[in-house]
């Protein structure tokens, strides 16, 4: 058993001056040390000496921290524990509960970075073990026998080996990811224990046979190796140990097109990584099951799983979702399929305007919404539609137009000529008929009032229905002035049956198609239609103490009295006193016959029959 007095422990760097002048002193005084030893040495101490310096006690809370692990022994060991603070030590607040006591330890307090305390004090007073012997005489007689032994050990090499076997094992430890050589890493083989040099280099000579060599090093997974070395075997012992990390690299995309995502987040405990203009991101993390989080502004967090192998490199893409959707189309109209522009397109309650090309776009999130769409002069639209998050959602919307136009022709209801430069007013709105007499009004859809009105002629209004995008006729016969005793009677209907007639019956005489002026000149049938539509148009001067019927002939259906064409015709009459319009008669919309009788006039009091015959009127009726 190597068996020495006095273990020190001290933390690289910071306190190996002190710790070699403190080790050199106690040498000199015929102490044996142990300095920067293994834990296992400890056992063989009576004295463990600890040195103390600022900061080196940062990482005594982790457990795997080398000195924490060296004191923790001396406890358990019982080692009679001395501690040497070095300037500017101070005890941290808190100490693990297992090296507490060690704040209540005698200790002695170092000045400077060489030793200045007094060595009386710490021998006498502080430790428990002796210095050696003096065997001087006997060292120097063992150094002859050593002398001899090994010029016969140089010299006679087979002999030596023979009557003292051994092995060697020497090599470097490495970083496996880096390949950097490590400084020391404790190699331990059974009761053999070396530390690497700062070149990571070591060898250690032991027994032929079976070994199992033992890499430790803070930081780094514990290693072993097997060897099975003969007599004089001079082993490679090279190794590279792991300290159990791995890299897991990859890209972060959005989802909606697969671009990349510059200056995104990803997480994985307290690593972090921030991907780069191409969406690259690097992460070395401990091995296992491992939990990435991504973030980006504008981006729903995301997590991803990834199983992190030891000295290798893995790849995780990810991928980030906006939870949105990019919507987009373009409006135009039914009619002329040009764009739309400044129409209001509203998904929900968020809402936009389409620009001077008709086009629109938003981003919303994926879900169900209530889309409308109006424009001026166009019909508005709604609808339902779905949309999915993380897409390009196209609706291109055509809106009808809610316009119709208002067209015609004015004709002079006497001689069927076209009117010119008639004055056509809807409202604020007015046109004037051409040289063909017609005319063309646009409006929205709904219920309009024309006003027709010609210098010369009997002004006169017509009601009109417009369908929002369709278009109306509205033709119309002007009757001209009249005096103040004239009458005149205007017929007009639809395009069934094409030929109505108008018949105008007194006494001994009667003015129709066949007979277009009264006996008495002062009655005519001024315009026969036999096409459909009319106007046909009767004037006269009522003769005093005579009795007038007027009745329309349905002459396309005359030989069939049971007809209801006359009733389906939409035939109307206007019957006009003077410039005065004074009844509109529309024709019954039900019953049979081919007879319409519309009125009575007597003593200039007219009586309105409007009623649907078989037979033709007579003045007895």
């Amino acid at each position: 058993m190597d068996y020495r007095n006095i273990f020190i422990s001290c933390r690289k760097d910071a306190g190996d001056k002190l710790g070699e002048a403190l080790t050199a002193t106690l040498r000199k005084r015929r102490y044996t040390v142990y300095c920067g030893a293994a834990i296992e040495n400890i056992a063989d101490t009576t004295d463990f000496l600890l040195i103390l310096t600022p900061d080196c006690m940062c990482n005594i809370n982790k457990e795997s921290d080398w000195l924490r692990m060296q004191v923790e022994t001396a406890f358990k060991e019982q080692k009679n524990i001395v501690p040497i603070l070095a300037d500017g030590f101070q005890f941290p607040a808190e100490l693990p509960p297992s090296i507490e006591p060690l704040r209540n330890r005698r200790s002695i307090r170092a000045t400077g970075e060489t030793l200045s305390i007094t060595m009386d004090n710490l021998c006498n007073n502080y430790l428990e073990s002796e210095p050696r012997k003096n065997y001087t005489k006997l060292i120097v007689i063992l150094a002859i026998l050593l002398a001899l032994l090994l010029g016969l050990f140089l010299f006679r090499d087979p002999l030596i080996a023979l009557i003292i076997p051994r092995a060697t094992v020497s090599g470097v430890v490495t970083d496996v990811q880096t390949g950097e050589p490590i400084e020391g890493v404790l190699v331990t083989a059974e009761d053999k224990t070396t530390e690497t040099g700062e070149d990571g280099a070591y060898q250690l000579i032991v027994k032929p046979g079976d070994h199992t060599f033992v890499y430790t090093h803070e930081g780094y997974e514990d290693k072993s190796v097997a060897y099975a070395l003969e007599r004089n075997a001079e082993e490679d012992g090279s190794v590279a140990i792991s300290d159990g990390k791995g890299y897991v690299t990859g890209t972060v995309t959005q989802k909606l097109d697969g671009a990349p995502v510059a200056g995104a987040i990803v997480r994985c405990g307290n690593e972090s990584a921030t991907t780069d203009a191409s969406g690259a991101y690097s992460l070395y993390l401990e091995k296992g099951e491992r939990t990435l989080t991504v973030s980006a502004e504008g981006y729903l967090d995301a997590n991803e799983t990834v199983q992190v192998e030891a000295d290798t490199t893995g790849t995780k893409d990810l991928v980030l979702s906006t939870g949105k959707a990019h919507v987009y189309g373009r409006l135009t109209s039914a009619s002329s399929g040009q764009a739309i522009a400044g129409a209001n397109v509203c998904y929900g309650s968020a809402s936009t305007t389409t620009d001077a090309n008709g086009e629109y776009s938003l981003e919303l999130e994926g879900g169900e919404y209530a889309l409308s769409a109006s424009a001026d002069r166009h019909m508005a639209m709604s609808e339902t539609v779905q949309i999915e998050a993380d897409t390009y959602f196209e609706k291109n919307i055509s809106l009808a137009s809610s316009e119709g136009a208002i067209t015609g022709t004015v004709i002079n209801a006497v001689t069927g000529d076209a009117l010119v430069g008639v004055h056509v007013t809807c409202g604020a709105m007015s046109a004037t008929t051409d040289a063909s007499g017609t005319y063309r009004l646009t409006v929205e859809g709904g219920s309009y009032t024309l006003e027709f009105s010609l210098d010369g002629f009997i002004s006169k209004s017509e009601e009109i229905e417009v369908r929002n995008g369709h278009d109306s006729t509205c033709d119309i016969a002007l009757s001209p002035e009249l005096e103040n005793d004239q009458y005149r009677v205007v017929l007009t209907w639809g395009s069934r049956p094409r030929d109505l007639d108008s018949h105008l019956v007194w006494v001994n005489d009667h003015v129709f198609y066949s007979h277009k002026t009264g006996v008495s000149s002062d009655a005519q049938l001024d315009l026969d239609d036999t096409d459909a539509y009319g106007p046909e148009t009767t004037t006269f001067k009522m003769l005093p103490g005579q009795t007038y019927v007027f009745y329309v002939l349905d002459f396309s259906n005359r030989s069939n009295r049971n007809s209801t064409a006359l009733s389906e015709s939409g035939a109307k009459v206007e019957v006009y006193c003077g410039n005065t319009l004074l009844n509109t008669c529309t024709v019954p919309t039900s019953g049979a016959g081919n007879y319409w009788r519309v009125f009575t006039l007597r003593d200039g009091h007219i009586t309105y029959g409007n009623t649907i015959q078989s037979t033709e009127p007579t003045l007895n009726d």
